[in-house]
């Protein structure tokens, strides 16, 4: 049975909210972080929650890990 997937803009913010949150947790604060999908791009640096949809509660945590704030899990 198919639960649920992970295709396209949200699968894009998950990876980069995991890989942030593993750097966050062994104590590195800069990260150089790439992406390829111009879309993920634009909504993290301009903080375009409008995606919620898509994503905008990962787009949240990346976020506020990126303010210097511990996530939650």
């Amino acid at each position: 049975t198919w639960i649920k997937g992970c295709t396209g803009i949200y699968c894009e913010l998950f990876a980069i909210w995991c890989g942030l949150a593993l750097t966050w947790d062994i104590g590195a604060r800069e990260v150089l972080c790439g992406t390829d999908c111009l879309e993920v791009f634009l909504a993290i640096r301009n903080g375009d929650f409008n995606m919620a949809h898509q994503g905008g509660d990962i787009l949240i945590e990346i976020q506020e890990i990126l303010q210097g704030h511990p996530y939650s899990n």
